[in-house]
């Protein structure tokens, strides 16, 4: 395609004019040829700074616009109109151009939900300032730990990016999304906008689509309307269409699979309330048969096979603190499931309500609730295990004396250890929840909060060097150690002898105010 069609083509579009058939050489045009892209991308911007714009006026003052490329603008638009209206129209431009500096706009800004943490770097050259406000511009990289971000590009793409996120604008057209779950909105205009994950590029032709991509988890697209090319990052390197209502995921080895499509994963706007982490939710309501409904926003919980582990008579449903629950006899009886858990020193939160029975005097308790990744190493942090005891080997011996006769929460990581104080064994229904916000303090100690009832749990911390060795918990290898609820993976002959109910699992930290109203409400609650 010759540069005068392209531009007249590209011009029309931004105008909004309709250009019927060759739509699709436009786009096909713009997928194939890098110099066509920097030529569309020079029309946004030039159409961007002739926009009025009431921020516009507050930027910094910029390069005046080439006047050649504006007088060239104009005279394609000879084709249409008269020539007298076409020359009053360059003189007056030229007229304002004399007394107006247009400003640079960025090539994108944002807006945060409340109670977002984010982290804003931009790449700039030496001896050149970083932009002010909530502006992304190439190069600058936005690390979203918790909340929502809504991104309003030059070009017209509107984007939302739900934390964890990390996410780096490459170029003007092309965001490297290394985690994170975002939708993007792609006027007819913008056509070309890529999004570049760990297993595939996605090339939009004018869309609604929403992307997940999540460590140990093959990365997917679901198209909401319109279509999109993606192509594999791996094997054959395969592209592929996905058009409206379908959902793809990346095969690990190469090609493709289908998923269920699911809308409801994504924000389309930014939320007005703090919003929670992606979650997986087991509600202990009752069993499909021997299959156990797992619910939630996080992008596997329809995917996931959760099923009743039978030992004698299996797990039983009994009146819970909400609706049912489930109830383990303590010979082995579990759900397994062939979900990987949260893999390496990603952030993670627990919660769920428990019920344990008094222990009597002299009797050794050892149970755990909810595990998943490597059980057997204890020089490394490879298992993520949150269980209840009255066995505080690791700890000092004083406070072992001051914890003797109690049977307290516990996480064990594998080298490292965090034992809770109160002693949980009274017959009573007590909230648990355990948010891990993925990293260390700096005395090398895992940042962990626990919470009884809604409340801050005092926690002692223990084991060998643990300081010395950071979080990596193991997941990923297909079938082995996979999440498991009501007992150990390594003593399979005893389950929790507990009452298990409300069981959520966040991909996230959550803060304190969202496990209050998880421990306080008075029916069950969603996030």
């Amino acid at each position: 395609m010759n540069r005068l069609r392209l531009e007249g083509l590209i011009q029309d579009v931004l105008d909004g004019e309709p250009i019927g058939e060759e739509l699709e050489a436009l786009q096909h045009e713009l997928r194939a040829n890098p110099e066509a892209r920097a030529i569309y991308r020079d029309h946004i911007r030039i159409n961007a700074a002739l926009t009025p714009s009431s921020e516009s006026v507050q930027q910094p003052v910029a390069e005046i616009i080439p006047m050649d490329r504006l007088i060239e603008r104009q005279r394609r638009k000879a084709l249409k109109i008269t020539a007298i209206g076409t020359a009053a129209a360059i003189v007056a431009l030229a007229f304002v151009l004399k007394l107006v500096v247009l400003p640079n706009a960025p090539v994108a800004r944002f807006k945060i939900s409340p109670k977002t943490d984010f982290t804003l770097t931009h790449a700039v050259p030496d001896g050149e300032a970083a932009p002010e406000g909530r502006v992304v511009e190439v190069g600058s990289r936005l690390t979203v730990e918790r909340g929502a971000v809504e991104l309003s590009f030059a070009s017209g793409v509107k984007g939302i990016i739900r934390g964890p996120a990390d996410f780096t604008l490459r170029e003007e057209d092309l965001v490297e999304l290394r985690s994170g779950t975002v939708w993007f909105d792609v006027p007819r205009a913008a056509v070309g906008f890529r999004v570049d994950t760990p297993d595939f590029l996605l090339t939009d032709l004018g869309t609604e689509f929403g992307v997940v991509s999540r460590p140990d988890v093959m990365d997917e697209v679901h198209v909401f309307s319109g279509e999109v090319e993606v192509r594999h990052h791996r094997g054959l390197e395969e592209a592929i269409s996905v058009t409206e209502g379908q959902a793809r995921v990346a095969g690990r080895l190469g090609g493709w699979e289908e998923a269920d499509y699911s809308p409801t994963l994504f924000a389309t706007h930014l939320p007005n309330g703090d919003p929670a982490p992606p979650y997986l939710y087991w509600s202990f309501d009752g069993f499909e048969g021997d299959s156990l409904p797992v619910e939630g926003t996080h992008p596997a919980a329809a995917e996931i096979s959760s099923s009743r582990g039978i030992a004698g008579e299996g797990p039983q449903v009994v009146e819970g603190r909400v609706g049912r629950a489930l109830s383990f006899d303590k010979v082995g009886d579990h759900i397994e499931t062939d979900w990987p858990g949260i893999g390496g020193g990603e952030a993670r939160s627990v919660a769920f309500w428990l019920r344990l029975p008094p222990v009597p005097d002299g009797t050794t308790y050892n149970s755990t609730y909810v595990t998943w990744g490597e059980p057997l190493d204890r020089k490394v942090n490879e298992s993520w295990s949150v269980r209840v005891t009255n066995i505080g080997i690791q700890l000092p011996p004083a406070v072992q004396a001051q914890m003797h006769g109690r049977t307290f929460l516990q996480l064990w990581f594998g080298a490292t250890v965090i034992d809770g104080t109160t002693d949980l064994a009274d017959g009573e229904w007590h909230h648990v929840a355990v948010c891990y916000k993925g990293g260390a303090d700096p005395s090398g100690r895992p940042k962990v909060d626990v919470y009884l009832d809604g409340r801050w749990e005092p926690t002692h911390f223990s084991g060998a060097n643990a300081r010395e060795i950071p979080v990596r918990t193991a997941t990923g290898r297909a079938g082995v150690n996979p999440l498991l609820i009501g007992r150990s993976k390594t003593r399979r002959e005893v389950s929790c002898d507990a009452a298990l109910d409300e069981l959520f699992i966040f991909e996230g930290y959550l803060r304190h105010d969202l496990v209050y109203s998880l421990a306080h409400a008075a029916e069950g609650w969603r996030p």
